[in-house]
């Protein structure tokens, strides 16, 4: 199969999570990875709605769709929220979301921000496989991620 994930990382958490992803899928499948870039950058103070995405990635050819990013104020982030808003002919692709946060508990934001990321596929009549939650208080992200990949793995048909 060939697997797209796409995610936003403002302080390189998220972006470890993808590279782990793409590390442990490319073993049965091929794996791009496609960072999502803003203007203006965010930086951590001055996180704002008022900006662009830099660039889209193209979803033709590839089967799986994983987007993720941050919890930002117990909600999804806004550059992940804005890329799921302008995708198009999504209709074909299984989406898997996930969200990376720094409190223990899903209930701390991870719930919420899947569902405002599940609810913009829904919209749009995507569908979505299923939905994870990586948080890195009190756990080793790697392993988490790990530990995850081999769940999205068993999702994904070959």
């Amino acid at each position: 199969m060939n697997i797209l994930v796409v995610y936003y990382s403002l302080t390189n958490i998220t972006r470890s999570v993808a590279e782990i992803f793409k590390e442990n899928f490319s073993k049965k499948h091929s794996v791009t990875l496609f960072e999502l870039k803003t203007d203006p950058e965010f930086k951590s103070n001055n996180i704002k709605k008022d900006f662009k995405i830099v660039q889209l990635p193209e979803l033709k050819g590839y089967d799986i769709v994983i987007v993720g990013g941050p919890v930002w104020a117990f909600g999804a982030d806004f550059p992940i929220l804005k890329f799921l808003e302008l995708v198009e002919n999504a209709e074909e692709k299984e989406f898997i979301l996930f969200v990376t946060m720094a409190f223990p508990f899903k209930w701390m934001g991870g719930i919420r921000a899947l569902s405002m990321m599940e609810k913009i596929l829904k919209e749009k009549d995507v569908k979505v496989l299923e939905k994870f939650c990586i948080n890195r208080m009190f756990k080793n992200v790697e392993n988490e991620a790990k530990k995850v990949s081999e769940n999205i793995l068993s999702l994904i048909r070959t």
